[in-house]
């Protein structure tokens, strides 16, 4: 999935999810991003890299682009809505 279904209405820095976030913490602290993440073709929940790769990390090992990763996963943890 290339383009964001998702419209968002913040800036970056009021953002909780960054780039360096762990996988694993965003699908523990925001449940409702693991659909995000399937979505994307990201079966995060179970894997072992979850653990100790960060966003940005993951999505280089998709081949997707992390600003629309991060964008979708902010949306959904911050109340965006669907396009």
């Amino acid at each position: 999935m290339e383009e964001n279904k998702y419209n968002i209405h913040f800036s970056e820095d009021d953002c909780p999810i960054t780039r360096d976030t762990l996988i694993e913490e965003i699908v523990n602290i925001w449940p409702e991003t693991v659909d995000v993440l399937a979505d994307f073709g990201m079966s995060c929940v179970g894997c072992a890299s979850a653990a100790g790769e960060d966003l940005s990390e993951a999505c280089n090992a998709h081949g997707l682009k992390v600003n629309v990763v991060l964008r979708a996963l902010n949306a959904a943890v911050m109340g965006g809505e669907e396009a």
